[in-house]
C-alpha cells in the first residue's frame, strides 16, 4: 500500500554524481520537489542543466559538505528559506565514498575520512534536519516524514580489501537500526537501502584511494595481487543500472509502512541469504574465492 504525500519536499545529499544524482532526477520526474545537496557550484550547475534538459522545473540545489559542521549549519538555514515551514517530508542520506585497501596498509587518516563521510556525516545531517521533519509530522500525521539511509550489501557482508568501506556501512546499519526505534514513537520512519554492485563513481573513488597507498611498504607485495583481483572484479560486476536503486528509494518514501531494509539487486539478495544460511568458515571460503584471496602466501623477506 502506498501513500500520497500532500507535500513532497525532499533533501538528498551527495547529488554531485552517481546514485544521488540519479535518485534526485528520478524523484523530480515523479513529482517530488527535490533539494539536491552538492559540494561545488559546478556540480549544482550540472545537475540543474540535466534537469532542465529533461523538462524538470522543480529541482533546487544546496551546497553542503557533510563533513563540515559550518557547511551543514549554513545549508540547514538555506534549506529553511527554500521551503515553507513544516514542508520537509524526507531526507535521503546518500553522500558517501569508498576507501579501498588492506587494513594493514590503509593510513588511519583514510580510515577517519571514510567514517567522517559515510557515518558521522549522515549523523550530522540527520541531527540538523530532524526538527524540520518533526514539523512535517506534526502538520501531516504519523508516517508522513521519512529518513532514508543509503547503505549497501557491504553493510551485511564484509569483503576483503574493502575493510574501511564495509566497516562504515556496518556502522551505518547499526545507527539506522537505533534511529528507527528511537523515532518510532515520533511517527518518523527510517529505511535502509542495501544495493549490490551498481553503476556508480564510488568505485572509481575506491580505486583512487588504492592507487594512493604506499607501494613501497614492505608488506605491499603480499596484497598486490588481491588488489588487482578486486579491481577486475569491480569492473566486471558493477554494471547494473542504478535506476533500480532510485526506485527502491521511492518505495521507501511512499509505502504506508516504510520498509526497514530494501535489498536491491540479485547479488545483494544472494549475498544476504548466503551469509544467513552458510557457516562462517564456508562463507569466508566462498568470498575468498570470489575475491581471489589465495589459500596461502609466502612472505617477502624483511
Amino acid at each position: 500500500m502506498t501513500i500520497q504525500h500532500p507535500i513532497k519536499n525532499i533533501l538528498i545529499t551527495g547529488c554531485s554524481s552517481g546514485l544521488g544524482r540519479i535518485t534526485a532526477i528520478h524523484l523530480a520526474q515523479r513529482g517530488w520537489r527535490v533539494i539536491a545537496g552538492v559540494r561545488k557550484d559546478s556540480d549544482a550547475q550540472s545537475i540543474v542543466s540535466e534537469a532542465r534538459a529533461l523538462n524538470i522545473q522543480d529541482l533546487a540545489t544546496l551546497n553542503i559538505d557533510v563533513t563540515d559542521a559550518d557547511s551543514i549549519a549554513h545549508a540547514t538555514r538555506e534549506l529553511a528559506g527554500l521551503i515553507a515551514p513544516g514542508t520537509l517530508s524526507a531526507v535521503v542520506n546518500n553522500a558517501g565514498t569508498s576507501v579501498v585497501g588492506p587494513l594493514e596498509l590503509v593510513p588511519l587518516t583514510e580510515w577517519r575520512r571514510q567514517f567522517e563521510i559515510n557515518v558521522f556525516g549522515q549523523i550530522a545531517v540527520t541531527q540538523a534536519v530532524l526538527p524540520m521533519l518533526r514539523d512535517h509530522r506534526r502538520a501531516h500525521g504519523r508516517g508522513s516524514a521519512r529518513i532514508v539511509m543509503m547503505s549497501s550489501i557491504a553493510g551485511k557482508v564484509s569483503q576483503p580489501m574493502l575493510g574501511p568501506y564495509t566497516s562504515s556501512k556496518f556502522a551505518l546499519e547499526a545507527l539506522s537500526d537505533a534511529l528507527r526505534m528511537e523515532l518510532a514513537p515520533q511517527g518518523i520512519q527510517v529505511s535502509l537501502i542495501e544495493p549490490g554492485a551498481f553503476e556508480s563513481n564510488i568505485w572509481a573513488k575506491g580505486k583512487s584511494s588504492a592507487d594512493a597507498m604506499d607501494r613501497a611498504h614492505p608488506a605491499f607485495p603480499i596484497y598486490d595481487q588481491m588488489l588487482k583481483n578486486l579491481e577486475r572484479g569491480v569492473d566486471k560486476v558493477a554494471k547494473h543500472p542504478a535506476i533500480a536503486v532510485a526506485r527502491a528509494v521511492e518505495r521507501a518514501l511512499t509505502r504506508s509502512a516504510a520498509p526497514a531494509r530494501i535489498l536491491v539487486g540479485m547479488d545483494a539478495k544472494a549475498g544476504a541469504i548466503s551469509k544467513w544460511l552458510l557457516p562462517t568458515r564456508l562463507f569466508d571460503f566462498a568470498l575468498r574465492k570470489t575475491f581471489g584471496v589465495p589459500g596461502s602466501i609466502e612472505f617477502p623477506p624483511r
